[in-house]
């Protein structure tokens, strides 16, 4: 059996941003359960914040 994550976007180059955040965040989180570190809850705030940010201004030149 497979398992794996899905993302999408508007076109390739959209979906594509999103895996490298979603491969980021798991890379960051695996680092942390790893050293015994105890993960908090994001805030909503937080999340719409982040999703603004990768939406409107990751990755703009």
């Amino acid at each position: 059996m497979s398992h794996g994550a899905v993302c999408v976007g508007e076109n390739m180059d959209a979906a594509f941003k999103v895996s490298k955040v979603l491969e980021v965040t798991a890379q960051i989180y695996q680092l942390i359960r790893s050293m015994n570190g105890k993960c908090i809850e994001i805030s909503k705030d937080n999340i719409c914040a982040m999703q603004y940010f990768v939406k409107n201004l990751y990755g703009q030149r």
